[in-house]
C-alpha cells in the first residue's frame, strides 16, 4: 500500500491482469510444500499517541471554509465540529499497533493506516534474520498515510497533503517512525519472551500447523 503500486495502472483491464497474476501466484504457494510452524501464540496491541505537526486556529478553518476548495471545505468543517465538542483540535491521534508470535518461527506485524514501504524494510532488519517477519499495513484502522521520516520530508501528497482529504489538521510531526518503531520492538521483544516459555500439552496457547506457508 500506500507508496507501492503496480505500474502502469489505472485501467480495468490491467486491475484484471494483476488481478489474475496475483490469483497465479497463491496457486503456485499452495501447490508447493509447505513450511511448518508449531509453538506458542503470543499477541499484544497497543495504541500510541502520533502528533500533529501544528494544528490550524478556528478563523483560519472558517476563512477555509469559504474560500477553499470542496476537499479543503470539507477538512475544515471536521475539523470546526472538533472545536464545537471539545473546544479544540485535538493534537495527537491513537495509533494502532499489534504483534502477533507464532513460536519461534514467525513474527507478524499490523500497523494501522497506509504504511510506506520503509517501515517493512526497517522492522525486517531491526528484527533480526533469525526469524521470519511479516509486516501488514491497513490494519485495525486506517486513518492516514503513515510515511517514514524520508517520505515526511520530502512532503508531496503521502508526506502532506494527503492529510486534506483525510480530514486531519496537518501532516504528521516528525519523529513518529521511530514511536512506531519502538513501540513494536517492544512488543516483539515483550511475545518473544513470552512464546519461548516451555510448552503445555493442556495449555490453550498452543499452535501447530502448516497453514501458514510460502515464507
Amino acid at each position: 500500500g500506500a507508496d507501492q503500486n503496480p505500474l502502469p495502472r489505472r485501467r480495468l483491464e490491467l486491475a484484471e491482469k494483476y488481478g489474475r497474476m496475483l490469483g497465479v501466484a497463491v496457486e503456485r504457494v499452495l501447490a508447493a510444500p509447505m513450511t511448518p510452524v508449531s509453538g506458542r501464540i503470543a499477541t499484544r496491541f497497543e495504541e500510541i499517541d502520533l502528533a500533529f505537526a501544528q494544528l490550524p486556529g478556528k478563523a483560519e478553518l472558517q476563512d477555509t471554509l469559504k474560500n477553499g476548495n470542496r476537499y479543503q471545505q470539507a477538512r475544515a468543517g471536521n475539523l470546526l465540529r472538533q472545536y464545537e465538542l471539545y473546544g479544540r483540535l485535538l493534537p495527537t491521534y491513537a495509533y494502532p499497533v499489534q504483534a502477533w508470535q507464532f513460536g519461534q518461527q514467525l513474527t507478524w506485524l499490523a500497523l494501522g493506516g497506509e504504511v510506506v514501504v520503509d517501515y517493512s524494510l526497517r522492522l525486517k532488519k531491526v528484527l533480526g534474520t533469525g526469524q521470519q517477519t511479516w509486516v501488514t499495513g491497513y490494519a485495525n484502522d486506517v486513518m492516514a498515510y503513515i510515511p517514514s521520516e524520508r517520505v515526511l520530508a520530502e512532503g508531496a501528497y503521502e508526506g502532506d497533503t494527503s492529510m486534506i482529504y483525510y480530514q486531519k489538521p496537518s501532516k504528521w510531526k516528525a519523529g513518529l517512525e521511530d514511536r512506531i518503531v519502538k513501540a513494536l520492538t517492544e512488543l516483539v521483544s515483550d511475545n518473544r519472551r513470552q512464546a519461548a516459555r516451555p510448552l503445555k500439552l493442556s495449555g490453550q496457547s498452543l499452535f501447530n500447523a502448516k497453514s501458514l506457508a510460502g515464507w
